[in-house]
């Protein structure tokens, strides 16, 4: 049942998301040098009974303090091609900063926030409703290939012709020199004559 009733946040950092309770210890990657506190994003909240669920947000923050930064263990990227002899081998070691979770701010003052989230002024409710909504136009392509002018007169473009097609002359089958065949009277036997 305690469980159920404890205090906890859903934080985002570093593109990655994280649970965290107060005094939790967690590895983050993706942190600003020289920083010793740090504020995350908060996406889910819960406070004993009440519960929130950020769209994607909320407006609670959660304070941490940087121990220290680390490096991960190497990864090994290793790519290869069969039969071509090529091949190439990196070694990647991620950054990562570790850091104390001091305090989930805001979360004594949640059913507060939710009162204020809720309470929207009646006169910008009202603002909203009446503003007039406007489109763009694209200005219409008039038929017959014509342009509009801004006085009204419409200026006629000439459409483009299609390209015409290069006949190529053909060669006389005389002009041939290269890779010509010769008659077969002028070949070269090169076996044995026949017929003596």
């Amino acid at each position: 049942m305690d469980a159920i009733m404890m205090k906890y946040a859903v934080i985002q950092a570093g593109g990655k998301q994280y649970r965290v309770v107060e005094g939790d210890i967690i590895d983050v990657e993706l942190l600003k040098e020289g920083e010793k506190v740090v504020e995350f994003d908060v996406l889910f909240l819960r406070d004993g009974e009440e519960a929130r669920v950020g769209a994607p947000l909320l407006d609670v923050k959660v304070r941490g303090e940087v121990l220290g930064s680390f490096r991960g263990p190497k990864v090994i990227a290793y790519k290869y091609k069969q039969r071509k002899r090529c091949y190439r081998k990196v070694g990647h070691r991620q950054d990562y900063h570790r850091v104390k979770i001091l305090s989930l701010s805001g979360a004594e003052s949640a059913t507060a926030a939710l009162a204020v989230e809720k309470r929207v002024p009646q006169d910008v409710q009202v603002a909203a409703e009446q503003a007039p909504v406007k489109k763009a136009t694209a200005p219409k392509k008039a038929v017959g290939g014509a342009k509009k002018v801004a006085d009204g007169a419409k200026e006629v473009v000439a459409k483009k012709k299609p390209a015409a097609r290069k006949v190529s002359e053909k060669k006389p089958v005389g002009d041939k020199k290269v890779g010509q065949k010769k008659p077969v009277s002028e070949k070269k036997s090169g076996g044995k004559k026949s017929g003596t």
